[in-house]
């Protein structure tokens, strides 16, 4: 029974993931709030694919997006690595699949059109 759970609860192998474009025009310039595992992370998203991510209480970081292939992967300045998510619009709300190793499943619990209060990093 949980196997029949989990995989209704988890992205259809039919069902493409959005595309940048619909990716855009779900978040455009709000913040929104992302659940994965036992974190809490924020993304502030501005114009042309940019975005300041705070982790919790952690320090913000610049960063920018765009799509490569069917996914949408992220880009930060205090990282080389980017980090791609297949993303899905599931009852108005976000929720993504990592492309990595490990599959790391995120979903958008709440959003706004307040910026994130980070002095440090401007869009």
């Amino acid at each position: 029974m949980a196997v029949i759970v989990g995989l209704l609860a988890s992205p259809s192998q039919a069902e493409p993931p959005i595309t940048a474009s619909e990716f855009a025009a779900h978040v455009g310039n709000d913040t929104i709030v992302y659940q994965y595992t036992d974190e809490v992370g924020i993304a502030d998203y501005g114009p042309n694919g940019s975005l300041v991510w705070r982790r919790k209480e952690d320090f913000c970081v610049a960063g920018h997006w765009r799509q490569e292939g069917d996914a949408l992967c992220f880009y930060f300045a205090n990282s080389e690595e980017s980090h791609c998510w297949h993303f899905f619009l599931r009852g108005g709300k976000l929720e993504a699949v990592g492309t990595g190793r490990d599959h790391t499943r995120i979903r958008e619990v709440s959003r706004s059109d307040h910026p994130l209060d980070c002095a440090e990093v401007q869009l």
